[in-house]
């Protein structure tokens, strides 16, 4: 008797676990299942669904992927998942980091307090572009900034406004 019971208990936890796991069959419905999930504020569908495209796609798919990835290592603060999704887009998509993109980037570590990435980003921009310098140095000194005083500097004078 016991052992039905497990049975039937462990049958039902099982059904109700799949149940809620995300699944995608097509990348482009995964990004856009996982867009709309990150403006929700639902950061594990949206990891899983930037995940599966990153995973399954190629070109323009994976780079949104990837991309989608880092902006939310940098909501959730995770510096080490922001650099990582970086890393993968400066050397497999680094068509995709213009100039206009790279400063975004960065902007989005100096608000988020994801320090080494937004020094990578900046060391990745100024070789790339090195007409960057000035669009760059007000977020390099926030940066710094972040990394003596901690999350909560005042940026207000750097232009961040809100800090």
């Amino acid at each position: 008797m016991r052992l039905s019971t497990l049975l039937l208990i462990s049958t039902f936890l099982g059904a109700c676990s799949s149940d809620s796991a995300p699944v995608f069959t097509d990348v482009n419905t995964a990004i856009d299942q996982a867009d709309s999930a990150k403006s929700a504020g639902d950061t594990d569908l949206a990891k899983a669904g930037y995940e599966y495209a990153r995973d399954n796609g190629d070109g323009d798919s994976r780079a949104d992927a990837l991309m989608g990835l880092f902006e939310l290592g940098c909501a959730g603060a995770d510096d080490d998942m922001a650099f990582a999704n970086f890393e993968t887009l400066a050397s497999s998509h680094a068509d995709k980091l213009t100039q206009a993109e790279l400063k975004r980037m960065v902007d989005l570590c100096v608000t988020s307090a994801t320090v080494e990435t937004g020094d990578s980003i900046i060391d990745y921009a100024m070789q790339a572009f090195p007409e960057m310098k000035d669009d760059l140095t007000n977020p390099a000194a926030a940066i710094e900034k972040i990394r003596t005083e901690g999350p909560g500097a005042d940026l207000s004078g750097l232009g961040y406004a809100g800090d």
